[in-house]
């Protein structure tokens, strides 16, 4: 007997589809966008991993977190499948974007991934937003006028990951 219409499994599949072409598009804006910014090297150019995360990224102080990157930007750039981790950790080391946390958090909501890795790429992701700018500058408001707090707030990291979602409709998953 031949079933037709919606099914639970059938939904699921073509949600777990869904998902992974979503993953797809995700790294493919991420390597165009790297393309478009990096020094290319050699014949014919190529875009250099190397070169987009010593312009693109605070890391020269930390040479793990640096190799790594550079290792995951290679592996984007030759066009190899990233898993989510990857992803997040391209998305959130390089110099930030303004919906880049917001994309990681997006991806990390749908990827199939136990439930303690999942944990501890959301941890990641929060603690590099919080990170990559100056809240004790930011917590500073003594002479200075309320609209100039409100624009240093609104230019934070964290502010702009936190509208990119809520434009989305997915905010209530992070909070």
């Amino acid at each position: 007997m031949k079933t037709y219409g919606p099914t639970p499994s059938r939904s699921e599949q073509l949600n777990n589809i869904d998902d992974e072409l979503d993953m797809i598009d995700a790294e493919e804006t991420l390597a165009t966008a790297i393309r478009a910014v990096a020094p290319t090297t050699g014949f014919p150019r190529t875009a250099s991993a190397e070169g987009f995360v010593a312009e693109n990224s605070k890391l020269a102080s930390r040479p793990a977190f640096k190799a790594e990157l550079v290792a995951q930007v290679t592996a984007l750039l030759n066009g190899t499948a990233l898993d989510i981790e990857s992803l997040v950790d391209i998305l959130t080391l390089k110099n930030p974007e303004d919906s880049d946390a917001a994309t990681a958090l997006q991806r990390l909501a749908v990827a199939r991934l136990p439930e303690g890795r999942k944990q501890v790429a959301l941890i990641a992701i929060w603690r590099r937003v919080y990170i990559a700018d100056d809240w004790r500058d930011i917590a500073k408001t003594s002479g200075r006028s309320e609209q100039a707090q409100r624009k240093l707030v609104e230019g934070s990291w964290a502010f702009k990951t936190l509208k990119a979602l809520k434009e989305t409709g997915e905010c209530e998953l992070w909070l």
